[in-house]
Parts: structure tokens; C-alpha cells; sequence
């Protein structure tokens, strides 16, 4: 017993000592806002695409940049949602101001049922795109913010083929 208490109490300040001070965790706090910004694409936010199984999300580039990307989990195929540069010219007619294929001046878009259009807000008006003709008209459909998913227990998500995916 007495040897076992003297290991403790040799071992005491060791164990003590580890504690972090309130400076040591107020430097490490610190951190997250000097290095806020500088990792990209640390998040990526599905957007589910209304009741199909296909999503979009933005990918962050360097100074700026973004790219949406269409993501079908069911066939294993992601590529971008649509000609950047084409969306980008129609963009430019409709608002008359010029823009960029990789910093378009809008963040959120929503898709047709029929994944034929892509809906942007600019300039506080909705615009649907034909993703054919790359055609920019004034809609009156809202975008809807689409986010994580969930199927019920007994509807897990299934392949075209019918067969669960999980």
C-alpha cells in the first residue's frame, strides 16, 4: 500500500502538468478564425434534387472559384450540372453585367423535375436555364433549398434496376 501511494504521489504532478492552461486553449480557439478560409471545399453540402436521388453541390476553387457539380450515387457519376461557360453568357444577357464562368453571381440553383432547367436568383428574380439552348427566361418558380436526405427504413434507396443499393 505504501508503495502504491508513493507512486502516486510522485506521479501527481506529472499527471497535473497536462492540463492545458486557459492562454494554452485560448491560442488554440484562435485558430479556427486565423485559418477560416484557407481549406477548401472542407464542407460539401448535398442538395438533393427534389424527390430523385441526384444531388448538386458548389466545389470551392482558389481565389474565389466555384463549380456545381451533379452527382448521381446510384450510377456512381458526378460531373459538372451544367456548361459553366454557357450559363455564364446567358447570365451575362439577362443582367447585363458581365460574368464569369468559375464566379457566377449566384450560390444556390435548383433544378427541373425533368433536369431540363437550372434556376438561379439574380438580382432578387428567378431565371430558369434551358440546359439545351442555354436560353435564360424570367420564372416564377422559387428555389427550393434541398438538403440532407432521409428514406424510411422499409424504402431504402434502390438502383434503376430495382435492386437496394445498400
Amino acid at each position: 500500500m505504501k508503495k502504491q501511494l508513493c507512486w502516486l504521489l510522485l506521479l501527481t504532478p506529472i499527471l497535473v502538468s497536462a492540463q492545458g492552461t486557459k492562454a494554452d486553449y485560448d491560442r488554440a480557439n484562435g485558430f479556427r478564425e486565423k485559418f477560416r478560409g484557407l481549406v477548401l471545399n472542407e464542407r460539401i453540402a448535398p442538395n438533393w434534387i427534389g424527390n430523385s436521388e441526384k444531388f448538386w453541390y458548389m466545389k470551392q476553387g482558389v481565389g474565389g472559384t466555384k463549380e456545381f457539380i451533379l452527382v448521381d450515387p446510384l450510377s456512381s457519376k458526378k460531373a459538372p450540372a451544367f456548361d459553366h461557360k454557357k450559363v455564364a453568357e446567358a447570365v451575362t444577357k439577362v443582367t447585363s453585367n458581365a460574368a464569369e464562368p468559375d464566379k457566377l453571381p449566384f450560390n444556390q440553383i435548383d433544378f427541373t423535375p425533368d433536369l431540363k432547367s437550372v434556376l438561379v436568383r439574380l438580382n432578387n428574380k428567378s431565371y430558369a436555364i434551358d440546359l439545351k439552348t442555354y436560353e435564360a427566361k424570367e420564372s416564377s418558380a422559387e428555389i427550393a433549398v434541398g438538403g440532407l436526405k432521409a428514406f424510411a427504413p422499409e424504402e431504402p434507396p434502390r438502383a434503376a434496376n430495382g435492386d437496394a443499393t445498400s
